[in-house]
């Protein structure tokens, strides 16, 4: 998986809050934090704060993205504090 520069999983989880969807995202974005991706799209996804904070360790350990794609995602303004 050297060459995964998009991550694009849009439209995926578009039902209400489940407590395995963040641990899941988490799990993807890990897996992907030390790879040379460079976009992702989340788009479409049911992420609330649960979901914002998935991103923790991908965010600190990759250095390559560039295109964070989360619109429509029920992101609130704490879970867009988080992220940032």
């Amino acid at each position: 998986m050297k060459k995964l520069e998009k991550f694009d999983v849009s439209d995926t989880i578009g039902f209400r809050h489940r407590s395995d969807m963040p641990r899941g995202n988490a799990s993807m974005l890990l897996a992907a934090a030390d790879k040379n991706v460079r976009e992702i799209d989340l788009s479409k996804n049911f992420l609330d704060e649960d979901g914002a904070r998935a991103f923790d360790g991908f965010l600190e350990n990759n250095t390559s993205l560039r295109i964070l794609s989360i619109n429509n995602c029920s992101l609130g303004p704490k879970s867009g504090l988080m992220i940032l």
